[in-house]
């Protein structure tokens, strides 16, 4: 997880388009979660009261 700088005076966050990842906007901070470095996996984002409480990552193994 990476966090992506925020313009306060005008609450806007600029974003890399071109790279694969999920971002989560919660109470104004804005949070980056890039793909598994395995290439396979998931997020799953728990919420509470419209609020994001958790973020889980998780990666799988992949076996040749």
């Amino acid at each position: 997880m990476k966090k992506i700088p925020v313009d306060i005076e005008s609450m806007k966050a600029e974003i890399d388009v071109s790279e694969n990842a999920v971002y989560v906007v919660c109470d104004g901070d804005v949070e980056c979660y890039v793909a598994p470095s395995t290439g396979y996996g998931r997020h799953e984002v728990g919420w509470k009261k419209g609020t994001v409480t958790t973020v889980d990552c998780r990666e799988t193994r992949v076996r040749q």
